[in-house]
């Protein structure tokens, strides 16, 4: 259980059931590649922790936080194997509760790697024969 004094003492957690996604731009994508570690995004590095998104958010996210790109990267995390708790599940400013990590990222955890191409506004494509190709890539910005 985290300390009452700790930024993560505001979250309860779920039972996660799936994945946990988290999109990367290029340079991101590079540098964890390299250095099999990621602390975050400029985003991420000013709330305190990772933004990651359940299947079910990856459109509304992808379409309100990367609308800019033309490619993506995204890795399909599992944190089942952590020993200590830090995965917790936050509310967002429309109430929606998000899944945030609170250490680096690591090697470990990527499940999968799928590049996404920009199809068309708010619209992602995964190649064809990837697994998740079909999964989730077209929505509208409904995301915090």
């Amino acid at each position: 259980m985290p300390l009452a004094s700790s930024p993560a003492s505001r979250y309860h957690q779920p039972v996660m059931k799936d994945y946990l996604y988290k999109i990367l731009r290029g340079a991101e994508w590079r540098f964890f590649d390299q250095t099999g570690s990621f602390s975050g995004s400029a985003d991420d590095l000013r709330d305190g922790f990772i933004h990651l998104s359940a299947q079910d958010q990856l459109a509304g996210t992808l379409a309100h936080h990367f609308d800019d790109a033309d490619s993506l990267i995204l890795l399909a995390l599992d944190f089942s194997d952590d020993r200590q708790p830090r995965l917790k599940w936050g509310k967002s400013r429309s109430g929606a509760l998000f899944p945030h990590y609170f250490a680096p990222l690591e090697r470990r955890h990527i499940k999968h790697i799928t590049p996404l191409n920009r199809g068309g506004k708010h619209q992602w494509q995964a190649s064809s024969n990837d697994p998740l190709a079909g999964l989730f890539l077209s929505g509208s910005p409904n995301s915090d």
